[in-house]
């Protein structure tokens, strides 16, 4: 029982509710001061440092590729300037009056010019000595290396730049996965409109018809806009008829251009005739050219714009 009474007074002191008001206090206000610094800026500084190195490392690759893009190029013009030898002969006719350090770098140079100019994978070692072993050596290698064929065409000078490499080109059993996978989907399309068609994917919809709105009259306040001109976008206007439109639900106001209806000889009483059967849905023919209609609030500001100027 006193090994149980221990573990429970040493539990109670790991509880936070259990420590003294004072100090539950200085817990609180610790973890505010301190929340802020740990919990936001210093992640946020962590991060940002994280961002920084990675676009550093990003930078030096970068700088990387094209010191090396760069030294490929110069090395080509360098070295395309030797003369190549293609044969046994040729290469102890030039080599047999030059000695030392002289027949050391003309040996030198025609793998140097196979490495960087051809593009070739050669097995000469360059070497950096002058001593006559070294002489021996690159004797013996440069010997077997004139008498391989060079590559046909010579390749152009590389890209003093980094160039992305093209894709590879899909295989043929690449290709034929494809085509079999489109004529999977193609088929399985088929099979879906089919069903379709037969209406397997029809499903009864409870319709409930549309209440129509109800016929309003137009208030006395609107009716009284009827004889109105106003102006509009440097155009003068006649408020002709103000009543319901069976066609949008809603009491407008029928206008007409004044001008226009004057040049193409159309009458006011017209256009009238026009609005109210347009009311009852009964308008047959064209709307008149002159005539336009839009909401009462609408033609309201337009009114109110024009008596302002």
């Amino acid at each position: 029982m006193e090994d149980d009474a221990a573990k429970v007074e040493a539990w109670k002191a790991t509880i936070f509710f259990a420590l003294p008001p004072e100090r539950r206090w200085e817990i609180i206000t610790a973890v505010q001061r301190k929340y802020h610094a740990l919990c936001v800026q210093q992640p946020r500084g962590e991060l940002k440092e994280t961002d920084q190195a990675s676009l550093a490392r990003k930078v030096a690759e970068r700088d990387a590729e094209f010191k090396k893009s760069k030294g490929r190029f110069d090395k080509y013009r360098k070295f395309d300037v030797i003369t190549t030898i293609t044969s046994a002969e040729d290469l102890e006719e030039q080599a047999g009056p030059l000695e030392g350090a002289q027949l050391a770098e003309f040996l030198r140079d025609q793998v140097r010019v196979r490495v960087h100019v051809y593009q070739m994978k050669v097995a000469a070692r360059i070497g950096d000595k002058y001593d006559e072993e070294e002489l021996a050596r690159l004797r013996r290698e440069v010997e077997d290396l004139v008498v391989v064929p060079l590559p046909s065409p010579k390749p152009g000078p590389p890209s003093p730049y980094p160039v992305r490499g093209a894709h590879a080109a899909p295989t043929a059993e690449a290709m034929e996965l494809e085509k079999k996978h489109l004529v999977d989907v193609c088929e399985a399309y088929g099979e879906v409109l089919s069903m379709c068609n037969a209406g397997v994917f029809r499903a009864p919809r409870a319709t409930r018809p549309k209440k129509a709105a109800p016929r309003q009259d137009a208030p006395a306040r609107d009716l009284a806009l009827v004889g109105t001109v106003f102006t509009e976008d440097k155009v003068d206007w006649k408020v002709v008829h103000v009543g319901w439109s069976g066609a949008d639900k809603a009491v407008v106001v029928w206008y007409y251009d004044t001008a226009l209806a004057g040049r193409t000889g159309v009458l006011e009483a017209g256009m009238k005739a026009f609005a109210r059967d347009v009311a009852d849905s009964r308008a047959k023919g064209t709307c008149p050219a002159p005539l336009e209609f839009s909401a009462v609030r609408e033609v309201r500001a337009w009114i109110r714009a024009s008596q302002e100027e």
